[in-house]
This record gives C-alpha cells, sequence and structure tokens, in this order.
C-alpha cells in the first residue's frame, strides 16, 4: 500500500466505539477469504507513506500493536512494516503555546462551520487542523486537513463568524 501523506494516522486505523475502521481494516476485509488461496504464508503487508508526521508515525504503530493484540493472528495481519519517505519532527508542527500572536490571528478568523462530522473525529474545533496536528503544510495536489485552517479553509462568514479566505484550496474528500 503506497499513499502520499500521512498526518494523524486516523484514516489508515482508529478504533471508533469498539470497532476498527480505516484504510487497514478495509483492506483486510478485501482479503481475508481469499488469504489462504492467494497468499503465501509468510507474506508481509508494506505501508509506505511518502511523507509523514511523527505524530502520524508513533500512532499507527501503537495501534497496529493495539488491534494486533485484540484480533490474533487469524483475523488481522501476521507481518505488517510501515515505512516513510520523509518524517516531519514534532518541532515542524506550529502550536498555540509557541506561537502567541499567530495563535490570536487563528482564533479570531476561525469559523467554525468548516467542522464536519469527519473533523469532529479529529478532535474538538478544527482550528489548528484535524488532529490539532497544526501543520504548515501544503502539498502540490491538496493541502490536507491536518494543516492550520487559516492556510486552507474557505467559508462564508454567517452570523458571527468572520469569512475565510484560503491561502491555498482544499479538495474536501471526507465530508
Amino acid at each position: 500500500m503506497i499513499d502520499d501523506f500521512i498526518g494523524s494516522g486516523t484514516t489508515l486505523l482508529r478504533k471508533e466505539e469498539d470497532k476498527w475502521k480505516g484504510k487497514l481494516p478495509r483492506f483486510w476485509a478485501d482479503i481475508a477469504e481469499v488469504l489462504g488461496t492467494h497468499f503465501d504464508a509468510d507474506w508481509v503487508l508494506a505501508v509506505h507513506h511518502y511523507v509523514a508526521t511523527a505524530q502520524a508515525a508513533a500512532a499507527i504503530e501503537e495501534r497496529h500493536r493495539l488491534k494486533s493484540e485484540e484480533a490474533g493472528e487469524k483475523d488481522w495481519f501476521r507481518h505488517v512494516e510501515f515505512t516513510f519517505g520523509m518524517v516531519f519532527p514534532d518541532s515542524f508542527s506550529v502550536h498555540a503555546k509557541d506561537e502567541l500572536e499567530f495563535a490570536e490571528l487563528v482564533h479570531i478568523y476561525y469559523d467554525d462551520s468548516i467542522e464536519t462530522p469527519h473533523m469532529k473525529k479529529g478532535g474538538s474545533d478544527a482550528r489548528w487542523g484535524f488532529g490539532d496536528c497544526g501543520l504548515p503544510l501544503v502539498l502540490e495536489h491538496n493541502t490536507p486537513n491536518n494543516t492550520i485552517a487559516l492556510i486552507w479553509a474557505e467559508t462564508a462568514g454567517e452570523g458571527e463568524a468572520h469569512p475565510m479566505r484560503p491561502l491555498f484550496r482544499r479538495r474536501q474528500r471526507h465530508l
């Protein structure tokens, strides 16, 4: 499995209300029936992301460990290797406690109408991006939702909210 970017690890593997969800559980469901006939006994699932945050790299290893312990060998992948082309260190992220003046702008110019049910899975609001990742990141083909909302969000600013105009548009894939 190859993907371009992983910011929080939530899209790949997460537990919601005692049920595992994400790309890995969907892939497992797709291949579980044919493991005995289409795969060698010692096959390895290689999951590679070109770019990752340190937060995501640690989270998916831990979530995979928990899922493996819970499921056992017959109901989950026996061997998984997670690799990354580049891992942004924790210091790459921007956080309110470190950037007080910027945090004030993030607070003033935030419109909570960007908060979809999907975004709520990442935390209380999307101000600092999905999962509070606080990324100052724009990829050539899209802006991740883990990026600070001021960079990608677009709203009309209804009611008391300030309208948001994106520096870099985001193509929404999760609604």
